[in-house]
């Protein structure tokens, strides 16, 4: 065996991602044994398929022999024993490197993310989500947009609620959905409240969660779970975002386009001028960089607004409503 075709399986192997080098490791040494499984591989299927996304993994094939036919990678010939054996020592040395086991590492994380998520939803589920209102109840009609990051298609989620359920409601009503679009969601914390008003509830830190009803878009955080649907604004109706945050580092990588009302000056400026809770549940304007506190009428006015059903007439008043598309649908005159 030369040596420049030892270096040639070792720059080759260099090139190959965790899953595909787990794939080409499996295939010379089932050649090794001889197997006839693998003399012609479908680099379509579940298992090769990760070695077309890889570079280099094609390449290392040809290396072993392998040629193109009909959609199909086959080798006429077993390589020889001097071939696989200095094929598998580059691949085992590829195993040993730090973009390797980054990657083994980020799946094993992302393996125990999932498991964790699907057993919170699994107990999520053994709670009743909120009732819906009866008929001639006052109530809301909230319309959940649900998008996937592997996918731009949505899928569309509707109920009715009533004006003082909250947002971990909504929150507990999709994650007991069977919503494939939500079957990749993670990082569920189940939250207690200091002073035990509204029991324990639960939140996705795995979903971009938006108020899209009006323009600009308006962000749902962990800091809006506990408030009111009526206090949050949606009322009437709304229109909802939700949006499965990736897991992988280069999913993040990936163009994200923004929530269909979304516009990005006008969401900066509201966040600047709109006040934010710090941790000891007062509120300051302009964010974590000023500690300006507000005076005490404004104190009363932030209150108000976000009192119960029933406490403000203003915000019962007639608005401008848009689809998810941006459609002005309804307009307050």
């Amino acid at each position: 065996m030369s040596a420049l075709t030892h270096d040639t399986f070792e720059v080759l192997s260099s090139f190959l991602t965790g899953a595909a080098l787990d794939a080409v490791i499996g295939i010379v040494e089932s050649l090794a044994k001889k197997q006839e499984t693998v003399l012609v591989l479908n680099l379509k299927n579940k298992t090769h398929k990760c070695i077309t996304e890889s570079s280099g993994g094609v390449r290392f094939l040809e290396a072993l022999g392998y040629v193109p036919r009909s959609g199909f990678y086959c080798v006429k010939t077993l390589p020889s024993p001097q071939v696989l054996s200095s094929a598998l020592s580059a691949l085992k040395k590829g195993a040993t490197g730090e973009s390797y086991l980054l990657e083994k590492a980020i799946e094993e994380s992302i393996v125990a993310a999932r498991e964790e998520a699907r057993a919170a939803r699994e107990t999520m589920r053994q709670k009743k989500t909120c009732l819906v209102p009866e008929q001639g109840m006052t109530s809301l009609r909230l319309v959940a947009h649900l998008e996937a990051f592997t996918s731009s298609s949505q899928q569309v989620a509707e109920r009715r609620f009533s004006p003082d359920d909250r947002l971990c409601d909504v929150i507990h009503w999709l994650a007991c959905s069977d919503s494939k679009t939500l079957n990749n969601s993670h990082s569920f914390e189940r939250q207690v409240q200091p002073d035990s008003s509204g029991g324990p509830y639960w939140w996705c830190h795995g979903w971009d969660l938006s108020d899209v009803t009006l323009r600009p878009s308006k962000p749902l955080t962990a800091a809006d779970a506990n408030k009111t649907l009526h206090a949050l604004g949606l009322w009437p109706s709304a229109q909802l975002s939700i949006r499965v945050k990736p897991l992988r580092p280069e999913q993040f990588l990936k163009p994200i386009p923004p929530p269909p009302c979304a516009a990005a000056t006008s969401l900066k400026s509201e966040t600047a001028s709109s006040p934010t809770v710090d941790n000891k549940g007062g509120y300051r304007l302009g964010g974590s960089t000023n500690e300006q506190r507000l005076k005490p009428s404004e104190y009363v006015a932030v209150a108000t607004s976000q009192g119960r059903f029933g406490r403000e007439t203003e915000s019962l008043a007639p608005r401008d409503h848009f689809n998810i598309k941006g459609k002005l649908v309804r307009s307050r005159a």
